[in-house]
């Protein structure tokens, strides 16, 4: 049993009066110092400290580095790993601070003889906000479709923590969780704690254990730990406020070097923002308007938290600002279909069903609400015709694009409304991947930011070379608009005035005038050019094998892409519903079979 005043007395003199007599949560520091070594003492299991290099975080590190600093030599049996992650789309002033923390713990830890080691996890490179939206054309992240947080944080850290797991058989992982900062995340660890322990078992990875020292802090405590100042509630002018109380004569460094200014600064203008906690599982909230989160996050409406860096003094940060808010309004519902591809990723068009308010009524009332949720370019092109039933009363409105119904709204009763109330439910696509021109055009405007404060002099990158490659790759193998133009190099030549090393392929694509030709000829036999060029594509992924298993399959799967203009689309589903017992593609299937057979004959005959 590790005694506490013997633990206090041995670290440095300074923090002796402090651990052993200021209240955290109703417990002097002593206690919870105490309670870090008893667990680290218990077992051989390795620590593994999510730091992200907020006020949480940080409170973690140094609670346990006085800890680690309290016991002897002999009892640091076994090492501390701090991962950090790094989403590469951090808000820039926050980059340094994590990367200054770091090395200043990782050289602190040498100099005393602590087994802490620092480490930086990073997404893969096919896995990275830019790879993904302007690479996959995926859609700015909101709060239904929040994509970016299991590829940039969940996956690296769990991929880190699986590799000491395999290494270590367990670990324990050390969160600064609090239960005042997060209620959904506490009453998940809770929901998971181990009777008897104050670990508990991770949700998702086996053999991992999660553990949170200061669970029952409050934000005073952990600025107390960091700074030694307090928040006093007062009464002004405004009402009451709670206004922190600093005593910079009292201010000390972290036990490993270097004070807490620069965190204070982050944090002092950003009344009611939080970090971005160590994201380990899906239970973790949106990072969005965090000064710890992401620049680029578009789940939140508007980035309070860099328009305030912005006033303080962060200038620079502007066109940052504009870029990430130029993202988010492609979300905007009547700007998505400008954006975005009528044809989802799997070369289908998806429709899906929206309901209109209950007090729309009349087909006018239902007209102008799909008017208004529709850029202004889109149905000004289009005619809206309202159909009678059999009673000469409205029940369906058909939006022509031509003389084609791309899509249609009825009056019909809600079967899931109690009341069985009426609805108008309009019947539309689902946009998909962003436009190839769109994804270019940002992909330019980030280059040349990336360019314009690297000759500033800032130690930024906005995208990694390693992103560039991936984004490439995804451009010329996209599913609905193929780059066989291989733009990317030439536009990155555009901007920064040399070239990559790339990577070229001969059989890796079309060149622009293998594909001016496969147009050419197309049009003569009225069939779309992107469906031969998958077809040649496909055959050229299997030339060479011996067993061609499954190609049938896979032209299958090409020929029930939907091919052509959104109208074209939607007359040949038309056409389809009006055939309903006549199935083309097992017949275009068929066809290919015999052909098929036909050759193996020949081949046969041959060999």
């Amino acid at each position: 049993m590790i005694h506490e005043l013997k633990m206090a007395e041995d670290l440095a003199e300074e923090y002796q009066e402090f651990i052993n007599a200021e209240e955290f949560a109703n417990n002097n520091l002593s206690h919870y110092v105490a309670d870090v070594q008893r667990v680290y003492c218990a077992d051989n299991r390795p620590w593994v400290i999510g730091y992200s290099g907020g006020k949480d975080s940080s409170a973690v590190m140094s609670l346990i580095y006085m800890a680690l600093l309290g016991l002897e030599k002999e009892q640091r049996h076994k090492p501390v790993f701090v991962v950090s992650s790094d989403t590469l789309v951090e808000t820039p002033v926050v980059v340094n601070h994590i990367k200054d923390s770091l090395a200043a713990i990782e050289k602190g830890a040498k100099r005393d003889d602590l087994p802490i080691s620092c480490h930086k996890v990073v997404p893969k490179s096919d896995q990275t906000f830019w790879s993904s939206l302007l690479g996959k054309g995926y859609p700015a992240p909101t709060r239904s479709f929040r994509w970016c947080t299991e590829r940039m944080k969940i996956d690296p850290v769990s991929d880190f923590i699986k590799s000491k797991v395999s290494q270590f058989d367990e670990v324990i992982v050390v969160l600064g969780s609090r239960s005042q900062e997060s209620a959904s995340r506490a009453q998940v660890i809770a929901k998971h704690k181990i009777d008897g322990s104050r670990l508990a078992r991770h949700t998702t990875l086996a053999n991992a254990f999660i553990y949170t020292p200061i669970d029952t802090w409050a934000v005073d405590d952990v600025w107390k730990i960091l700074r030694l100042c307090h928040l006093e509630t007062k009464e002004t002018p405004l009402g009451t406020r709670n206004i922190w109380k600093d005593n910079y004569d009292l201010e000390w460094e972290n036990p490993w070097g270097g004070k807490n200014l620069v965190l204070w600064n982050l944090y002092k203008d950003s009344s009611g923002q939080g970090e971005c906690p160590m994201v380990i599982d899906e239970t973790t909230p949106s990072c969005g308007n965090s000064r710890f989160g992401c620049w680029t996050c578009t789940v939140v409406t508007k980035d309070r938290a860099m328009e305030s860096l912005i006033q303080n003094g962060e200038e620079w940060m502007a066109p940052l600002l504009k870029f990430r808010n130029n993202l988010a309004d492609t979300n905007v519902p009547r700007d998505k279909d400008i954006f975005r591809n009528f044809k989802r990723r799997t070369g289908r068009v998806h429709d899906q069903l929206k309901k209109l308010p209950y007090d729309i009524k009349t087909p006018e009332a239902a007209i102008n609400y799909i008017k208004s949720e529709k850029h202004d370019e889109l149905y000004e092109t289009q005619e809206f015709r309202v159909v009678n039933d059999s009673k000469n009363q409205p029940y369906m409105i058909e939006i022509f694009d031509g003389e084609i119904v791309v899509e249609t709204a009825s009056y019909q009763i809600d079967s899931k409304d109690e009341k069985k109330r009426k609805a108008w439910f309009w019947s539309r696509y689902t946009p998909g991947p962003y436009w190839l021109k769109y994804r270019r055009q940002w992909l330019r405007e980030l280059l040349e930011l990336d360019k314009k404060f690297k000759a500033e002099g800032r130690e930024i990158e906005l995208i990694t070379v390693p992103e560039l490659h991936a984004i490439r790759q995804e451009w010329i193998h996209d599913p609905n608009e193929p780059d066989w133009d291989d733009s990317l190099p030439t536009l990155f030549r555009d901007v920064y005035g040399y070239d990559l090393d790339w990577v070229y392929d001969d059989n890796a694509s079309f060149g622009k005038d293998d594909a001016q030709l496969i147009h050419e000829l197309c049009d003569n036999f009225d069939v779309e050019p992107e469906m031969i060029m998958k077809l040649i594509e496909l055959e050229i992924s299997m030339e060479g094998l011996s067993r061609r298993s499954g190609i049938t399959n896979k032209i299958a799967s090409l020929l029930k892409r939907d091919w052509g203009s959104l109208e074209d689309i939607k007359q040949k589903h038309a056409a389809l519903q009006s055939k309903a017992e006549f199935d083309i593609h097992s017949q275009e299937i068929e066809r290919y079979n015999q052909q098929l057979a036909e050759v193996d004959k020949q081949l046969q005959k041959e060999f």
